[in-house]
């Protein structure tokens, strides 16, 4: 029913989504386009107003132009201006009295004249005072206004030229007309200038506003900042509300210079019906859209979510009495219908499949052995039950196969499966009745051993299946196969207190066996702390030489019949941040498999020539160094033009270079034998080190020109004059002097050794008896002091 009422929710939601967007997108047309177009015609209807009143203005100039052209092209003014002198002729009063009268300025509606002869002396000039209905003088601030702007009143190229435009008077806008006096047949000379000022108050507004619809404005810029560009010279923005819409424009004065603000305000009437109209219809649409949710509503709870309700109880009811018998009863023709059929159709095949399925999940098909799931399973129940003290302790065995890889590799995975095969029956031979077998993958097996007494009991029974393992071969398609076996043994509750960590544990013990090639490990800190310590060395082992945290000691090598040091050993440590010094056995093999021995490897070499050339130049020009290099680094592509680099560098000769190599690395891998045949073509000098522990010491040296031989200090650390050891190293001796071959010995710490050493003919030796490895201070200290007598006096 849950999932019905999702179900129907989500078809719901999504009905609604689509009937919300589609209003949306709806509204968002009409607003943004039809409204927008409303509200560009509003727009266009106030630019037009406003231009009314500004052509409004614009008549008036011009009519003030006309009218006063009637004065200032005439002959009598034109005489006046030129002959006339206010203080001695008689028809200066007869002149003004006639022509300016009181009802000159009314019915011009002028608040100012003035006349001007050409050397700009005012001849008359009055202003009327509507308010007194008299005319009275022009004040100062009008008259220093009118000749502002350089006199640029006063100045006409024409004899019809004129000025018409706005002046600012004391804070309030005046139409303002200057005009050339002239004769009545518009000719020259002009013989001075006629201004004539109309204020534009409120009377005037007034008059400008009755010939158009709308209010007019008027305003000066004293307080106002001049828009932007962009708004000039008409812009509308918002008016007094939301429903009206204000134009302005700005009127430059008579000098061209930004002076008047005109506005205006007009009803946004296009916009307000256009608005209704869309409010309108957007509510019709809405209203239609619910009608549709409803029908659409009512069509899916008939014929999709109550038959899905149906569907859900029948699978429930089947899933509650886990009966895979039960069958839904099917009725109609309809995709339900079809899906309840189909139902009943899986519910036929999961039943045949289900008691195959529950084996083979809990099996490994090829050894028939529980996997690594029945194991986990077994593992937790092994826990619970020993937790609640119905059983004893427990040991889980972590079995790995030596070997394996290479009988898969060699012989085939055949062979690797019938192996694998044989070994879960030899487990299946040694179990007991509470033990339990499992093979966890690969080569890995487990053995999970129930009431074991203590660790010491595990140990003794993990010994009894590597016995089982390893007593006899294991015959593989008619061959004979020797295979052992890694054991890693951890214990409950002494191990961990959940089946990872349990397993972890074992699977640690099993590494450490398989390492070590002890066979079998039990767990204990000790490993872990090792482990973790591994961990550490290769957390830091890529900062070693970035940090500078890698030092060379130096170990002499002594010519036996001279009792002379004739070179040195380069022997690097790791100053590691936490552990402290390290010696190279510890995390050279760790670099060798992280990859950083490649930037160690070039460090030591570089360092040991740089330290070899300073003995030299210190009194040892003839000491050599011998350098320990690994088969990565002698694997890489450019690793003789490095070596070669480095000596070029450090100045120091090829045949005072001599590298150390073990015999494995280069006799399994063709380019480490590659470079290091060049190497020795261009003069450097190799040895072999630990000769006699490898498998092909003779094949090499047939091989390659060595010119040294190294005897590895296992023979030498027992050594006395009547053991095996002894015999071993007189034969490798005198088989290194037959090929013509100088003979090493290492870890020599005592007189004994040396004196046999000396006599069974070995030409140079190293070791603790000479001296420890020492830093390159204390070596050349060493060395000074043993120039002059040899270093066992």
């Amino acid at each position: 029913m849950e999932a019905a009422m999702n179900l129907r929710k989500k078809i719901l939601i999504f009905i609604c989504l689509i009937a919300v967007t589609s209003l949306f997108l709806i509204f968002f047309f009409l607003n943004n386009i039809l409204l927008q177009r409303f509200a560009q015609l509003d727009e266009e209807d106030v630019r037009s107003e406003m231009l009314q009143i500004m052509y409004a203005i614009e008549d008036e100039l011009q009519i003030i132009k006309t009218n006063m052209l009637n004065f200032s092209a005439w002959d009598d003014t034109h005489q006046f201006i030129q002959s006339i002198k206010p203080d001695a002729d008689p028809d200066y009063t007869y002149y003004i009295e006639s022509n300016y009268p009181d009802n000159f300025y009314l019915s011009n509606h002028l608040h100012i004249v003035a006349l001007y002869n050409t050397e700009q002396e005012l001849v008359y000039g009055r202003s009327f005072d509507y308010e007194l209905q008299q005319q009275t003088s022009i004040p100062n601030y009008v008259l220093e206004t009118l000749t502002s702007n350089n006199n640029s009143l006063f100045s006409f190229n024409e004899p019809d030229d004129n000025h018409v435009g706005f002046m600012i008077m004391n804070g309030q806008p005046m139409l303002v007309v200057s005009l050339p006096i002239v004769t009545s047949e518009m000719t020259g000379p002009i013989m001075g200038t006629m201004i004539v000022g109309r204020m534009l108050d409120d009377f005037q507004v007034e008059r400008i506003n009755k010939r158009g619809t709308s209010e007019v404005r008027v305003e000066t810029l004293i307080n106002h900042k001049i828009p932007s560009p962009s708004q000039q010279p008409i812009w509308t923005h918002a008016g007094s509300s939301d429903n009206h819409l204000r134009v302005s424009s700005i009127i430059n004065d008579i000098f061209g210079k930004p002076a008047l603000i005109i506005s205006t305000e007009n009803e946004r009437q296009v916009y307000l019906q256009g608005k209704q109209a869309v409010f309108n219809y957007a509510l019709i649409m809405f209203v239609c859209f619910l009608l549709i949710y409803l029908i659409v509503t009512i069509f899916i709870k008939q014929f999709i979510t109550d038959r899905i309700v149906k569907l859900i109880y029948n699978i429930r009811t089947i899933n509650k009495k886990r009966d895979f018998s039960l069958r839904i009863n099917s009725s109609g023709t309809d995709e339900f219908s079809e899906l309840e059929r189909e139902f009943n159709f899986m519910m036929n095949s999961l039943e045949s499949a289900r008691n195959s399925l529950k084996m083979q999940v809990l099996h490994d098909p090829l050894t028939t052995l529980p996997n690594r799931t029945f194991f986990y399973e077994k593992l937790e129940s092994a826990m619970a039950n020993a937790s609640t003290g119905n059983e004893g302790l427990f040991a889980i065995f972590y079995i790995d196969l030596n070997n394996f890889k290479w009988v898969n590799d060699t012989w085939g995975h055949d062979h690797g499966d019938a192996l694998l095969i044989e070994v879960a029956c030899r487990l299946r031979q040694y179990a007991k009745s509470s033990d339990m077998m499992f093979r966890l993958g690969g080569d890995e097996f487990a053995v999970l051993l129930t009431n074991v007494k203590d660790k010491v009991d595990a140990s003794a029974q993990a010994k009894e299946i590597l016995e089982c393992l390893s007593s006899s071969p294991f015959v593989l398609k008619g061959r004979e196969f020797f295979i052992s076996a890694s054991i890693g043994v951890s214990m409950y509750p002494f191990d961990g207190d959940n089946p990872d960590k349990l397993v972890k544990h074992a699977d640690i013990a099993m590494f450490h066996a398989k390492r070590s090639g002890i066979h079998l490990a039990i767990y204990s800190d000790e490993l872990q702390a090792g482990i973790d310590r591994q961990a550490l060395i290769e957390h830091h082992i890529n900062y070693a030489v970035p940090n500078h945290s890698l030092v060379l000691h130096y170990q002499p090598i002594v010519e036996v019949a001279s009792k002379r040091i004739i070179g040195i050993e380069a022997l690097v440590r790791w100053q590691h941040p936490v552990l402290g010094l390290l010696h190279p056995s510890e995390f050279i093999p760790i670099a060798e498999s992280t990859g950083a021995i490649i930037d160690i490897g070039h460090w030591v070499l570089h360092q040991a020539c740089t330290d070899i050339r300073y003995l030299q130049q210190n009194g040892f020009p003839n000491l050599h160094v011998a350098v320990k290099f690994s088969v990565i680094q002698l694997e890489r592509e450019h690793i003789v033009k490095e070596i070669l680099t480095v000596l070029k560098n450090t100045g120091l000769q090829t045949d005072q270079l001599n590298l150390e190599i073990t015999e494995s690395a280069t006799m399994s891998h063709d380019r480490a034998a590659l470079n290091l045949q060049q190497l020795l073509d261009h003069g450097v000098r190799t040895s072999l080190d630990d000769f006699g522990t490898g498998y092909s010491s003779l094949s090499y040296l047939r091989r390659f020109p060595v010119h040294t031989i190294k005897i590895d200090r296992s023979f030498i650390s027992e050594m006395s004059a009547t053991n095996i050891d002894s015999t071993i190293s007189k034969l490798i001796i005198d088989l290194g002097h037959s090929l013509n071959l100088k003979v090493i010995a290492e870890g020599v710490e005592t007189h004994e050794q040396w004196t046999l050493l000396q006599h069974i003919g070995c030409d140079q030796i190293q070791g603790f008896f000479i001296s420890k490895p020492l830093v390159l201070e204390d070596l050349l200290k060493l060395m000074i002091d043993h120039k002059t007598k040899n270093v066992l006096d």
